[in-house]
Formats: structure tokens, C-alpha cells, sequence
């Protein structure tokens, strides 16, 4: 077994009656008809967690100057489930999260970007050099001819 991302959405008003009532918390991440009633605010990251708060956690920074760890970093509830606490983020730290996110982005297309231009480079390359291959071969095929030529005259 593995340790699997849950993560929710609630407002700052529905967090703060969370935080009052650690029952409620358990209620509303597994209702009475789970897993029946899936319709809520929140979404499974599967094992990928890790992967994702590497990465953020790499360029996350909150108004501190400190890393910002989106998963296993927030603030403990005083719940506690399965595998540890429930953890949350108040919005300003969301908002640091989503900042990193957009840099994740950013660098990621930017790292593609250069890698299609140098396959392209590469393949410019390769291109090149079989036609200066096909040029030389086709140069000596004609020396050839002609010596050939010349010494039947």
C-alpha cells in the first residue's frame, strides 16, 4: 500500500466551522454515502503528491522567504486519519501555491521549447551531412566515370 493525495476545496467560512468541529471534517471527507456521493470539492492526486510538491515546493516561496509545502506542509487541523493529519492552507498560502504552479509551467514549456530546437538542430545536421555524403559520392562516381572514359580513348 501507498500513501494517496487528497486534496479539498473549501471557503475560509466552511474551513473556519471545519477547524471548530474535527468531526466535521471526517463527515465531510467521507460522507455517511461514500464513496457513493463523489460529488465533492476536492480531487485525488493519486501517489503523483510527492512529484507535485517537489516541484513546488522547488520555486514555492510564501512572504517569509520559506519553502512553501503544498501537501505536506500545511497547518494541522487536529484531525487525524489514515496515514497522518489533515492539513490545510489558509488562502494566501493557496495563492503562493498557485504562483509556484505558474513557474513549474512556465520553465516546463520553456525546457521543451529547447529540446524541439535542438532535435530540430539535430535533424538539420544530419540532413547536411547526407547531402554533402551524396555529393562527394556523386563526385567521385563522375571522377571515376571520366578517368574511365578517358583511359578507353
Amino acid at each position: 500500500m501507498s500513501m494517496m493525495g487528497e486534496l479539498y476545496r473549501v471557503s475560509p467560512t466552511q474551513l473556519d466551522v471545519l477547524l471548530a468541529d474535527h468531526e466535521k471534517i471526517k463527515a465531510e471527507l467521507y460522507p455517511d454515502d461514500f464513496p457513493d456521493n463523489c460529488e465533492r470539492s476536492g480531487c485525488s492526486v493519486e501517489k503523483t503528491w510527492n512529484a507535485i510538491e517537489f516541484l513546488l515546493a522547488s520555486v514555492a516561496l510564501n512572504d517569509d522567504g520559506n519553502a512553501v509545502f503544498p501537501i505536506t506542509g500545511g497547518n494541522e487541523t487536529g484531525c487525524v486519519l489514515h496515514y497522518g493529519p489533515v492539513l490545510f492552507l489558509r488562502p494566501d498560502e493557496v495563492a503562493d501555491v498557485a504562483d509556484a504552479a505558474v513557474i513549474v509551467v512556465i520553465v516546463i514549456v520553456v525546457i521543451v521549447i529547447v529540446i524541439v530546437i535542438v532535435i530540430v538542430i539535430v535533424i538539420i545536421i544530419v540532413i547536411v551531412i547526407v547531402i554533402v555524403i551524396v555529393i562527394v559520392i556523386v563526385n567521385i562516381v563522375i571522377i571515376v566515370t571520366h578517368n574511365l572514359t578517358r583511359n578507353r580513348d
